[in-house]
């Protein structure tokens, strides 16, 4: 059950259904031909929307369904990996201080995690993680990803939203976009 609903005031995001198969979409497949059709329309001099829709759906495919109670597609740009801000909703457990930098990974730093507090109008208060670490990227590379993760407590949940991209340039371009889907979340289901 989705605690919290995103993408409902045009912001540049699909929403895909959790769980497969489904009445709108039928199959992940289906859902990777429609965001490829859209993006379509805004790239149709410079983008093979058959080729980027197939990889979008072994993203898809691959994904931890199990994990997730909610899944965003960005639909700027079309992006290799593919850009997604994913929901996890776990039981609460123990107090917020504890728990919450679990969930944002601060057990694990990487190259430091920047903590923040925030609050959102419908979700109440929270936190915002943003870590950064290092990847191996070939042979010899690496490259500096970031993974930003805000978290509240909602109905008894930790809510947790996170955006994650490996190139500095196309994560300062998309993070406004995804600050604004979560501005904009409302509580889902019974909860609203």
């Amino acid at each position: 059950m989705a605690l919290i609903r995103m993408g409902e005031r045009g912001e540049p995001f699909v929403s895909s259904p959790v769980t497969w198969p489904n009445a709108e979409h039928g199959t992940p497949d289906i859902l990777a031909a429609r965001v490829a059709n859209i993006i379509e329309r805004d790239h149709p001099e410079k983008f093979n929307a058959d080729r980027w829709g197939f990889r979008l759906m072994h993203h898809i495919a691959q994904m931890p369904w199990d994990e997730l109670a909610g899944l965003y597609v960005w639909l700027r740009e079309p992006l290799e990996p593919p850009v997604f801000v994913t929901v996890e909703e776990y039981e609460a457990v123990g107090d917020t201080a504890q728990t919450w930098p679990i969930l944002g990974h601060v057990d694990d730093p990487g190259l430091g995690v920047e903590e923040s507090p925030l609050t959102h109008p419908v979700l109440g208060e929270g936190t915002r993680y943003a870590r950064r670490v290092k990847r191996r990227r070939g042979l010899f590379g690496s490259t500096e990803r970031l993974e930003v993760r805000w978290v509240w407590r909602v109905a008894g949940h930790d809510v947790v939203v996170t955006f994650a991209r490996d190139d500095a340039a196309e994560a300062a371009r998309i993070l406004p976009d995804v600050e604004e889907l979560l501005a904009n979340a409302t509580l889902g289901g019974s909860h609203a």
